[in-house]
């Protein structure tokens, strides 16, 4: 480390260094304590703990983390209330297919293998054994259809077992092969609620007269919604989205598909919609084909079911590639949430409290969306390392973390310190280190290399052991204010969410509030307070309503 230090350097009044946005003489210029404590170590402690747990979410999802141990040369490994030992070399993903084997059966794999009617599970599994003799992939990304979308099946699956259970009935349609490539789609629906954190039941393991949808998702929120997924299983034009034949054939398509989901009025609805267009979409493609199907569901909302309006809905339409063909590659996909008949889904502008009610009202199907975003890959490992940290070999790339003891030099003279902060400046971190002997502060640059610079662009500073994702300008956006209030106050303690809305006239009302209730309240309060300058000219003015429509390409693969 190249090292400076702190005093002669950095001006008291400017931004301390560590990334907190305070002051330097009210942040770790404030320091004059030389005594160790115990204090700032069980803070560091709790920081990586907050920090692992960031980059937990953000590589496996919102669910059950991964659990396995290596004992005596074998790895066991925990799926729900299952456990497996398995040879300690395999890989995760060797794990997952072999976990499907089991999810499957294999006593019907070896029946089923020697059926007059094939299935396409076997095509699959051939293609990924002439693959695993190349060279098991890293990623998914340029695979073979086949192989990509056996690897994320097999990881659904994986998911569902491990958060939930397997609904029976899926289970027993995949074993169909006229059934097998629809209930595979349905299983990446269901995976997706999964790593979402949402929990899953099978609609047809339930009795009941009513109609049914394929499975019902429950969150943490208490909000209950009952999920449609269809997938296209074949395009009679080609696949050229300026072509106004296919625009006409996807438009159709989806209408019909609305229209028989629409008859089983669900409560909640959510309906997914799969093209398996066979195209790498780029992102003027992208863009174009989330103006069609956008477009093609607005078309569809003057259907009636005996006379009457169609329940209001979410609709999400996918594009997953591998799911096309065994030989088209796999790619990006593509997804776009749309709002069916749902006008408080819809672009527009609503009073400041009315708008921030309609965010939270969403949150649970843009929290899937958005994990759709964010947990984009399978991991990698069994400990859940990011990709990118992840080098040659498979081993991971070590990264420095608060609290390590690292040396840095000054002048000619080496000197050893503890990293006391640290932050992501491009192709390098600014640290602030602990001598270790004066108990001096110093202040330099670390160079990270290609692996570490991504894994910080994606996971920010957590990846350093700073629970901090990535730094987003929040703009004029009240939506993202307020998230971002929500993620501060998050663990705040009910007196200090008092003290922060002391002034508040209405305080006597917030003081009989619980204390998730007091969280949100404290996070609009400050939202509404920062997007309404206290020297506006229109205060209270309406802030537009978020899209009913988000495109997702995702350029990395997921395998």
């Amino acid at each position: 480390m190249r090292g400076k230090s702190l005093k002669p350097r950095i001006a008291r009044s400017a931004p301390c260094p560590c990334g907190s946005g305070k002051k330097y003489k009210r942040c770790h210029g404030a320091t004059t304590t030389q005594t160790p404590s115990l204090e700032p170590q069980l803070r560091q402690k709790l920081l990586q703990m907050k920090a692992k747990e960031y980059v937990r979410q953000r590589v496996q999802g919102f669910g059950r983390p991964i659990i396995s141990a290596v004992l005596n040369g074998q790895r066991l490994v925990i799926v729900g209330a299952r456990s497996r030992a398995i040879p300690e070399a395999l890989t995760f993903h060797q794990f997952l297919v072999e976990n499907m084997k089991d999810v499957i059966g294999r006593e019907w794999g070896g029946d089923a293998s020697k059926s007059a009617l094939p299935h396409p599970l076997f095509r699959w599994l051939k293609d990924l054994n002439r693959s695993i003799q190349t060279a098991w992939p890293k990623q998914n990304f340029g695979m073979s259809g086949s192989v990509s979308a056996l690897i994320r099946f097999s990881y659904c699956l994986y998911l569902l077992e491990h958060n939930d259970k397997h609904p029976a009935s899926l289970v027993a349609r995949l074993k169909q092969p006229s059934e097998f490539i629809p209930a595979v789609y349905e299983t990446f629906v269901a995976g997706a609620f999964a790593v979402a954190g949402a929990t899953i039941d099978g609609a047809e393991d339930v009795r009941s007269a009513a109609s049914k949808p394929e499975f019902i998702a429950t969150f943490a929120s208490g909000r209950r919604y009952e999920i449609e997924a269809k997938k296209k299983s074949a395009w009679a034009t080609q696949p050229e989205l300026r072509d106004p034949q296919l625009q006409a054939e996807l438009k159709k398509w989806v209408r019909n598909r609305l229209y028989s989901s629409a008859k089983k009025e669900l409560q909640n609805p959510v309906y997914w919609l799969e093209l398996s267009l066979p195209l790498t979409l780029e992102q003027g493609q992208a863009e174009a084909l989330n103006e069609i199907a956008r477009d093609a569901v607005r078309a569809a909302e003057d259907i009636t079911i005996a006379g009457n309006p169609v329940r209001p809905a979410y609709v999400v339409i996918t594009n997953n590639s591998d799911l096309a063909g065994d030989g088209v590659a796999g790619g990006p996909f593509f997804a776009t949430l749309v709002g069916f008949a749902m006008p408080s889904f819809r672009e527009g502008e609503f009073e400041l409290e009315e708008a921030l009610d309609l965010h939270d009202e969403h949150r649970d199907i843009r929290r899937v969306i958005e994990c759709m975003k964010e947990v984009d890959r399978i991991p990698p490992t069994f400990d859940g390392t990011p990709e990118e940290l992840i080098g040659p070999g498979g081993k991971p790339v070590e990264i420095v973390q608060i609290g390590d003891r690292i040396e840095y030099v000054i002048g000619t003279k080496t000197h050893t310190g503890r990293v006391e902060e640290i932050a992501a400046v491009g192709e390098s971190a600014a640290v602030i280190v602990t001598d270790e002997n004066s108990g001096r502060q110093v202040i330099g640059q670390i160079p990270l290399n290609a692996e570490q610079a991504a894994a910080a662009s994606r996971l920010g500073n957590s990846v350093f052991g700073k629970p901090e994702g990535p730094k987003h300008d929040l703009g004029d956006d009240l939506f993202a204010i307020y998230d971002r209030m929500l993620e501060i106050y998050e663990e705040y303690p009910r007196e200090g969410l008092l003290r922060h809305l002391a002034s508040h006239t209405d305080l006597a009302e917030f003081e009989k509030l619980g204390l998730s209730e007091l969280r949100r309240r404290a996070a609009r309060e400050s939202a509404k307070s920062i997007y309404v300058l206290p020297n506006s000219s229109t205060p209270g003015q309406s802030p537009p309503q978020q899209r009913d429509h988000a495109a997702i390409v995702v350029d990395e693969g997921r395998g």
